[in-house]
């Protein structure tokens, strides 16, 4: 099926995720696997502590059956790392989360339509 537009596309999401919401988790988490790759590769490195505590949550599904996705990193100076723009670092930059977010967010929609898509397919659903 040719999806055409971002609201088609939206469309498209909610359907499937009323239709394989196992399958929209799994396309989530894996979609967050794959943003918190690329963010891992830009996260500063000094002592190695931020990087050994990025994260990708487990997608949880709210009472409405929508989902939700969490990634990040778990230190108290995450933060403050991230918005540095004067920082000066030998290994990674600032907005080392935020670039790979920006980066996916045009393709993310598409991508997560073929993941759910790949998953409903391999439980035999589609």
């Amino acid at each position: 099926m040719a999806i055409k537009g971002l609201a088609a596309m939206k469309r498209k999401l909610k359907k499937l995720e009323k239709q394989f919401p196992d399958a929209m988790a799994d396309a989530l988490y894996e979609s967050g696997e794959r943003i918190m790759s690329e963010s891992v590769r830009e996260v500063p490195v000094k002592t190695g502590r931020l990087r050994a505590t990025h994260y990708v949550e487990e997608p949880k599904k709210d009472s409405k059956g929508k989902h939700s996705l969490e990634i990040g990193y778990g230190t108290n100076y995450a933060v403050s790392v991230h918005e540095n723009m004067t920082a000066k670092h030998t290994v990674g930059k600032a907005k080392y989360l935020q670039d790979p977010i920006n980066k996916a967010r045009s393709t993310w929609a598409r991508d997560l339509v073929n993941r759910v898509e790949k998953h409903a397919s391999k439980r035999g659903l589609l």
